[in-house]
């Protein structure tokens, strides 16, 4: 949140957000959009803007933005492709062993890393293909307790341990 409060969230995600969220919105503005076509335009952005070969968080999280919206249309095989891309830069990245320079950034990895194998798990057997991440590791931490999650600071150290 505070990466949105200061203006640094890349706009590739806020498009990827509004396309999943616009069917909610009551803004006088969608008023006469049907609510299962709000998102589309900011989705159709947010896949122009991705580059699949930019390996990056940002990139993942875009995926899995982009992923959900397309599950919301119906579009399984859609959802699996975004999710595939996901699931392959965490694993470039190996993004659950990533070296972090704070325990926020850590976490947010290990969150992420978590949220790709579950992922993977429901989006591949819904399409009946291999999942991506076959074997995941099993000295990966389990994510933190949500509140204490949402107290670290983008300047809290990582713990010497959680690395």
């Amino acid at each position: 949140m505070a990466n949105l409060a200061t203006g640094n969230t890349p706009q590739v995600i806020l498009l990827a957000v509004i396309a999943l969220s616009a069917r909610f919105s009551t803004h006088a503005y969608f008023g006469t959009i049907d609510p299962r076509a709000r998102g589309t335009e900011y989705m159709k952005r947010a896949a122009q803007l991705l580059d699949p070969s930019e390996v990056s968080l940002t990139g993942i999280q875009v995926c899995v933005l982009l992923g959900a919206c397309r599950i919301v249309d119906g579009d399984a095989a859609g959802e699996s492709v975004y999710y595939g891309m996901a699931c392959r830069m965490a694993q470039l990245l190996d993004l659950p062993n990533r070296a972090c320079e704070t325990r926020l950034e850590r976490e947010t990895n290990i969150r992420i890393w978590h949220t790709l194998v579950m992922i993977d798990e429901w989006s591949s057997s819904g399409v009946n293909i291999p999942r991506q991440i076959s074997q995941p590791p099993n000295d990966i931490p389990l994510p933190m307790e949500e509140m204490a999650y949402l107290s670290l600071r983008q300047h809290d150290v990582p713990n010497p341990l959680d690395t």
